[in-house]
């Protein structure tokens, strides 16, 4: 019966076309080949080309049939042909038995009787193998011996000497779904290209339903899950359920999700560890999807986000990919956080670290997510992350709050190193929130930091008020230089040694230079400092432009405007004496430069080698934003007008840059409003003429150093929402520490050495601004809602465990000689300072050896955070000063760094030190 001969097809009669063809008797015979293959007499694909020759196939239902054939097909004198040289190729195709061919036919034929179609010898052949897999054998596997003959040879890969079922499998999986490889990963990947599903579908049946079956064995329970989808015809749902699947781990019972999943792929009866396994397998097809292809990649993600709302999901917050994982988990930051600020009234230690440390587990989980690193989600993130720092401010104040300031010297170094830190995040997290639960947390920590911030301005104002009655022009406040002795005090000392560029950032207060002051090391320069320690200046009053800018480019007291300040500038004394041409000033109008170039000609040749010892610039896009209210968004260089084409001009010139600015800015909204307005007075937006006595919210600024107020003195208010005029986005004239205290900073292109006396710049945020998870903490399971409750009494860390709080300020209770808290650690630690190697880099160290504990502490504290700390982390964990921690750190690295391998790095402009966990390991133990 013809049901049970196997079809013939190209590829097996050219097999076996060849292997007749080859054969040393057929060659030295020649003449016509005729070739019969005893298989159902049906062809359809015209005549074959085997090794250059022409072959005819017919298909014959008869012994008469077959000599009619051979009659057409073949010439009338077949001995015609030379000896040895082949003449027409004919195979004949017949369901006839060979007995009933009778001996005229079979002594025409090749060879006297009917060859069989052999298709596992075709597959030999094709593979070039000598030996099958015995399991291709079974009925099961009988599939792919066509499926084996669809592959094309260069798709083979390497030859081998067997040819094994699970390689059988690969083969015809690669070619029929277009894989480079096969894995469960690729499968998943492969169901987002349509012309993939397209083969599949397009694949004979025996083909899809044997591919199913055995990827299904290979992979077991999620393999069923993506075969059964392809089997059912949903491949294109694949990858999104996959996807989605990650929202029902942990609660797979009962979930209503598993019958839609059933729909899809047809299989019933998952367990969580396949719901599992399919979650993570179409995850990593999906980074793979994004690298090649990111709008398909989008694509996938909302189909999964819409299979999630399908599955009624109950654990959205699990996915690292979906933007509705993104939410979940945004959401659960602000319930914890919400939840922390519930313990402020009444706050425990115990509470508080609890709290945090879930705080933090929110912050890491959030940035965690694929979404915080994309413009969809980035400026959110930062947004709710700077609320997770308002919110441990305001529990770190809660539970140890340092002493008041007692002079302006203290206040300004309080500001500097804690409260323009508390500005910055106050400015972005006042722009809200589309999530409800974020932004009633950013509300609620908003307002709370509104007051505590109020308390600490007016107690500055205070202080500034005290000391501009009684201080002098040009005295210098600890850290702050008076704008008035900028030039004589800082630049005209520096610019003996290296060219200058000095940059006023018109409006621009500290905490909008905290944010930017990291992006200079993008642009190449490096932060230095007198004595290490960043220096702040201090803006002349009131402040506004007319007075501080004016007499900080004139380097006196004075008030004046753009005609002043070049006039002054060019002529003031010290610049004078420097060698070169006279010293010149760009305003924002001399930066502006014709299409397509960068920064005008003057100013190319002014910041050039023959230009001016010193040339200042003033760019004034943050005052500008004042009226437009563009700055609640992120401060970047590259959006300060032309501020990236002075620097790289300043770079290519060898050029030290001084930062400062004329003074800073309030914003003109709270959280209540747009403030409070009051009328009446001679003044400006934020300052009036003293003609009356301060209200409340006021103080009476008098002194040499007040140019306004004809000898009356000026009232400027201490609270930042008060204003005099007219609503606008912000206001500069008033004493608060963020109009009052500007940067001043100096930063040197790479490759310059320091001049002496200067070092590179130390200024670590403060202690609470640090969201890292300790490693300790990381087996807990990360907090997606409000801790319990725990009982209000008060408590301390116990032994051994150093607080989420403790201060890390100077003179807040850490004097040189305290004694840090003993702490916990690795046992290799200890096995490292024990070692013989350590102790003699120790003995190295002839002066100023560290303290044992403090060099334990700190060790335990790194390996703890996964190998970096901050500077304040440090200075907490040893109960040591923070101005002493880049000291303590430098001889630290001295000692640990064998034959200089860097066991021990310190970013000293970005106030953190790095242990290398491992190479310490290697060096000290030989047991990374």
């Amino acid at each position: 019966s013809t049901t049970t001969l196997r079809p013939a097809s190209p590829e097996l009669v050219s097999h076996l076309v060849g292997e007749v063809l080859r054969q040393d008797a057929v060659i030295r015979r020649g003449g016509p080949i005729v070739i019969g293959v005893h298989a159902p007499p049906r062809w359809d694909f015209g005549p074959l080309t085997v090794d250059g020759h022409t072959v005819a196939v017919v298909p014959c239902l008869s012994p008469l049939a077959m000599r009619a054939a051979l009659a057409e097909h073949l010439p009338d004198d077949e001995g015609a042909a030379p000896a040895g040289t082949l003449g027409p190729v004919v195979v004949v195709l017949t369901d006839v038995a060979d007995t009933d061919l009778g001996d005229d036919l079979r002594a025409r034929l090749v060879k006297p009787k009917l060859f069989s179609l052999d298709v596992w010898q075709a597959v030999r052949a094709r593979f070039g193998v000598k030996r099958l897999d015995p399991a291709l054998g079974e009925p099961e596997h009988r599939w792919l011996a066509d499926a084996l003959l669809e592959v094309p040879p260069d798709a083979t890969g390497q030859r081998q000497s067997t040819l094994g079922i699970d390689r059988a499998v690969d083969l015809v999986a690669s070619f029929v779904l277009g894989l480079t490889h096969v894995s469960l990963e690729q499968l998943a990947l492969a169901t987002t290209d349509a012309s993939c599903l397209a083969r599949y579908a397009a694949a004979p049946e025996s083909v899809r339903t044997g591919l199913v079956a055995e990827l299904a064995h290979r992979y077991g329970p999620v393999g069923s899950l993506v075969t059964g989808a392809l089997a059912a015809g949903h491949g294109s749902d694949v990858l999104p359920v996959g996807l989605a699947c990650r929202s029902l781990v942990g609660s797979v019972a009962g979930s209503y999700g598993l019958a839609q999943i059933e729909q899809v792929t047809g299989v019933g009866d998952v367990d969580e560890a396949a719901i599992d396994a399919f979650a993570s397998a179409s995850e990593l097809a999906f980074v793979e999807l994004d690298a090649i292809n990111p709008a398909r990649a989008d694509d996938m993600l909302s189909r999964a986000d819409q299979w999630v709302h399908t599955f009624q999901a109950p654990s959205v917050g699990a996915s690292r990919l979906l933007r509705s994982g993104y939410e979940a988990r945004v959401s659960a930051l602000g319930a914890v956080i919400t939840d922390l600020l519930g313990e402020l009234p009444e706050p425990t230690a115990t509470s508080i670290d609890d709290r945090a440390l879930a705080v933090r587990h929110g912050v890491d989980r959030l940035q965690d997510h694929r979404e915080a690193r994309r413009s969809w989600g980035q400026t959110r993130t930062e947004s709710a992350v700077l609320t997770a720092r308002l919110a441990l401010w305001l529990a770190h104040r809660a539970v140890s709050a340092g002493p008041m300031a007692t002079d302006l010297a203290v206040a300004a170094r309080g500001y500097l190193d804690d409260g323009a830190w508390v500005d910055w995040a106050r400015r972005r997290v006042f722009a809200g929130d589309t999530n409800a639960d974020l932004a009633a947390a950013q509300r609620e920590v908003g307002k709370a930091a509104d007051e505590c911030r109020a308390v600490d301005n007016q107690t500055f104002a205070v202080q500034l008020a005290s000391a501009t009655t009684h201080g002098a022009p040009g005295e210098v406040v600890g850290a702050a230089i008076p704008v008035e002795a900028v030039i004589t005090d800082l630049v005209v000392p520096l610019a003996k040694k290296v060219p200058v560029l000095l940059v006023v950032l018109d409006g621009c207060g500290l905490p909008a230079f905290l944010e930017l002051a990291p992006q200079f090391r993008a642009h190449g320069f490096m932060e230095i400092a007198r004595g290490g320690q960043r220096s702040i200046g201090l803006a002349a009053l009131p402040t506004v432009t007319a007075v501080s800018r004016t007499s900080l480019l004139a380097g006196k007291l004075m008030v004046g405007d753009q005609k002043d300040e070049k006039r002054e500038f060019a002529e003031h004394p010290g610049l004078a004496k420097l060698p070169g041409p006279a010293p010149v000033v760009f305003h924002s109008a001399d930066l502006r430069s014709e299409f397509g170039s960068t920064l005008p000609e003057a100013a190319h040749a002014a910041l050039g080698a023959s230009g001016p010892r010193v040339v200042a610039a003033v760019v004034n896009t943050i005052d500008d934003q004042l009226s437009r209210g563009t700055f609640t968004a992120a401060h970047r260089v590259e959006d300060l007008s032309v501020l990236r084409w002075l620097l790289a001009d300043a770079s290519n010139n060898g050029r030290a840059v001084v930062i400062t600015a004329d003074h800073g800015h309030v914003l003109g909204v709270d959280t209540d409003g747009q403030g409070d307005k009051a009328t009446g007075g001679t003044g400006g937006e934020r300052w009036r003429v003293a003609d009356r006595q301060p209200r409340d919210d006021e103080v009476l600024l008098r002194g040499p150093r007040v140019l306004k107020g004809d000898g009356q003195g000026v009232l400027a208010p201490w609270h930042d929402v008060l204003r005099y005029a007219g609503w606008h986005a912000g206001y500069h004239g008033g004493a608060t520490p963020d109009e009052v205290l500007v940067p001043l900073s100096v930063y040197l292109p790479a490759g310059i050495d320091a001049p002496s006396g200067w070092q590179q710049a130390v200024a670590p945020p403060p202690a609470w601004w640090d969201l890292a998870v300790l490693a300790a903490d990381v087996a807990l399971s990360p907090s997606t809602s409000a801790p319990a409750p725990t009982k209000k009494t008060k408590t301390t860390p116990g032994e051994g465990q150093i607080g989420l709080f403790d201060s890390t300020t100077a003179g807040a209770g850490t004097g040189a000689g305290s004694t840090p808290p003993a702490v916990a650690g690795p046992a290799w630690i200890d096995d490292l300072l024990a070692s013989e190697i350590y102790t003699v880099q120790l003995g190295a160290v002839v002066k100023g050896k560290p303290a044992p504990d403090r060099v334990r502490t700190t060790l335990v504290v790194l390996a703890e955070r996964g190998g970096t700390g901050s500077f304040a982390t440090i200075a907490a964990a040893t109960a040591m000063p923070l101005q002493r921690v880049p000291t303590f750190l430098a001889t630290l690295t001295r000692v640990l760094n064998v034959d200089g391998y860097p066991v021990l790095t310190v970013d000293q402009a970005g106030g953190e030190a790095h242990l290398d966990l491992a190479l310490a390991k290697t060096q000290y133990l030989s047991a990374p």
